[in-house]
């Protein structure tokens, strides 16, 4: 469980076209687990912010970038 202070990533997954806001401690976590499985992950970290509210902000203002990549790829 995250801190309110703590830094939270915007993750983007270019498989599923999506977003995803974890907290720093869960995503350093994951891709640790990740390096150790030698396994891939599907979520990419584009942006640090110092509230989930921040990264959930840029995620909505993202938003229309991924619904137009989604249009194009519907033609």
């Amino acid at each position: 469980m995250s801190s309110p202070s703590e830094n939270h990533w915007l993750c983007w997954s270019p498989r599923q076209n999506a977003f995803h806001v974890e907290s720093e401690t869960d995503g350093l976590k994951t891709n640790r687990r990740a390096f150790r499985e030698n396994s891939k992950l599907d979520y990419i970290p584009i942006g640090k912010f110092s509230d989930i509210d921040q990264a959930c902000a840029e995620a909505d203002r993202l938003r229309n970038v991924l619904r137009e990549r989604d249009a194009k790829r519907r033609l």
